[in-house]
């Protein structure tokens, strides 16, 4: 048991190594974010040691999911340049597009019951929007009396 659990470890190990060595660095970064994110929720939260891997592995997968839909929303249009259709249109879509992500996430709420309790995934989601708020307030200018712009 000890041997598979050391040869599996490994494997991922190399595996993941060989995978950064290919991926774009921008990729890579995003990875790099999305493995710190999870080691503070799984902290945050107090996933148990023995489904903590699990839980890394279900909660990566959602979080790569409901990046996957927010991602539908970039189109590369300037909000400076649209046409009235065009910021109507954009509109709407935000609202699908929030709607895909509120069923992605009913959907993975029971598989995440299955491995943490119901005020773990509580306290998940709420960590999730903390961490949102900061990356933002951290990713917005300010001007130069401490306001954003």
């Amino acid at each position: 048991m000890k041997k598979a659990l050391i040869i599996g470890i490994l494997t991922t190990g190399f595996t993941a190594a060989a995978a950064q060595t290919l991926m774009p660095a921008g990729k890579q970064k995003m990875e790099q974010f999305r493995d710190a994110k999870t080691d503070v929720i799984v902290t945050q939260i107090g996933v148990q040691p023995e489904k903590q891997g699990e839980f890394r592995d279900l909660y990566q997968q959602y979080d790569k999911s409901q990046s996957s839909i927010a991602q539908e929303f970039n189109d590369g249009l300037d909000p400076r340049e649209m046409t009235d259709d065009q910021a109507k249109e954009k509109i709407y879509k935000g609202f699908d597009i929030s709607q895909k992500l509120l069923n992605n996430k009913k959907n993975y709420t029971e598989k995440f019951l299955q491995v943490i309790t119901p005020r773990q995934l509580y306290h998940m989601y709420q960590t999730e929007k903390r961490m949102g708020r900061k990356v933002m307030e951290r990713s917005v200018p300010r001007n130069d009396t401490g306001g954003r712009r």
